[in-house]
């Protein structure tokens, strides 16, 4: 489950080949060899474009002393794998964020589709991971993360949840964004599968702090998810998987009346057709209980 985001051994020695996928090239090569637990610390960042240190111990080292992901990222950063940053904020203390380099984002791309070929969410990755080299999220030193950080909170808690299965997880800025059909498909906050019965479940998460008009919801993103309620081989023929749904979660921090966000939104959904496959919940449960969080729209 998750392999990849899961910690694991140490590898043999250096000389060993095993687990490391065929047909990587040099700079993915380089960073296959590395012990598991910073392989896996560069390949999470890369998946979820910037984590906090608390996030990346909890996906990745759930139980150790907060301590080891300094030290792993302190060893990274000078390795020229990831990037350190920490943004001003108005109040309280600074949070620290690890980011991939340029170079540990070109190296964990190509690992990850060499990774995941074969298995049932390869044409999706594939789908993803664009044919020019995607570049690392852009920060500056007054850079506002609250949703991506939100975002990543949830991907955390799902990972973590062993009810889920999860097979993949990432949260790259429009992963749907090239191709024709580009303008016509979602461009979800954060693409899921996870393994239900024994099959994949694709999963588009769409995270909400009710900063935008239910009127931009419905052209961004509801009227999107529409077709894959409306035409069963949709998501096979676009994705290579056959069974979407829609997760979508509310904080609304500046309304204060997430659960009357939650109404509207269902509300919109229902109204273009995306009601079938639209999974909805307060981000504070899907949080605290992320396996039985969702009601289905058509409840709300």
């Amino acid at each position: 489950m998750l392999g990849l985001l899961t910690p694991s051994p140490p590898p043999p020695p250096a000389a060993s080949t095993r687990g490391i996928p065929r047909g990587i090239d040099i700079t993915a090569a380089v960073l296959a060899a590395l012990p598991s637990r910073d392989r896996s610390l560069v390949l999470a960042v890369a998946r979820m474009r910037v984590l906090t240190y608390g996030q990346a111990g909890r996906l990745l080292f759930p139980g150790r002393h907060a301590s080891i992901v300094t030290r792993r990222a302190r060893v990274l950063v000078r390795a020229g794998w990831l990037r350190l940053m920490r943004p001003r904020v108005a109040r309280g203390g600074a949070p620290s964020y690890l980011l991939p380099s340029t170079r540990g984002l070109v190296a964990s791309l190509d690992f990850l589709l060499a990774e995941t070929d074969g298995t049932a969410h390869s044409v999706l990755v594939r789908r993803m991971v664009p044919t020019r080299s995607r570049k690392p999220l852009a920060l500056t030193e007054t850079s506002s993360l609250a949703h991506q950080r939100e975002v990543n909170e949830l991907l955390v808690a799902y990972v973590r949840a062993p009810e889920l299965r999860v097979l993949w997880a990432s949260s790259w800025e429009r992963p749907f964004g090239r191709g024709p059909d580009a303008a016509l498909l979602p461009q979800p906050d954060y693409v899921l599968v996870i393994e239900r019965s024994g099959s994949p479940v694709l999963v588009f998460g769409e995270h909400d702090r009710g900063h935008e008009s239910l009127a931009h919801f419905r052209a961004a993103k509801a009227d999107r998810y529409a077709p894959f309620a409306l035409l069963p081989d949709a998501a096979a023929a676009a994705f290579g998987i056959p069974t979407v749904e829609v997760w979508v979660t509310v904080t609304d921090p500046a309304a204060r009346m997430p659960r009357r966000r939650l109404q509207h939104l269902a509300e919109v959904i229902s109204a273009v057709g995306a009601a079938p496959i639209t999974r909805l919940a307060l981000a504070g449960v899907a949080n605290a209980h992320p396996a039985t969080a969702f009601v289905p729209a058509t409840v709300l």
